[in-house]
């Protein structure tokens, strides 16, 4: 699969994605939220930036909603998108497993 990116000219749709709150509240390290774009025939997916993080590269990131966002794959499906989130959910959950 490439990562290169053919836009439309519109977003058909924005999509924020967050965690749940209860299987994540006791924990350490927090989740991200995530926002889904859909642009046609690919589904951008960003990660949402906290207040004091920065980006090096002002090209790739997003502002939708009042906060900001940085790209980080083009998927060919919405699905696809939303189990690299659960994957990246997991991957906090095995994280915060060490702290205990």
């Amino acid at each position: 699969m490439t990562n290169k990116i053919e836009l439309c000219d519109e977003v058909l749709f924005q999509k924020v994605i967050t965690p749940p709150i209860e299987e994540f509240q006791n924990y350490k390290i927090k989740p991200a939220n995530y926002m889904i774009q859909d642009v046609g025939e690919n589904f951008l997916l960003h990660r949402e930036l906290s207040e004091d993080e920065s980006s090096q590269s002002k090209e790739i990131l997003s502002c939708y909603e009042g906060r900001r966002y940085i790209f980080l794959y083009n998927y060919p499906s919405e699905e696809e998108a939303l189990q690299a989130i659960y994957s990246f959910w997991g991957a906090i959950k095995q994280l915060n497993s060490f702290e205990e």
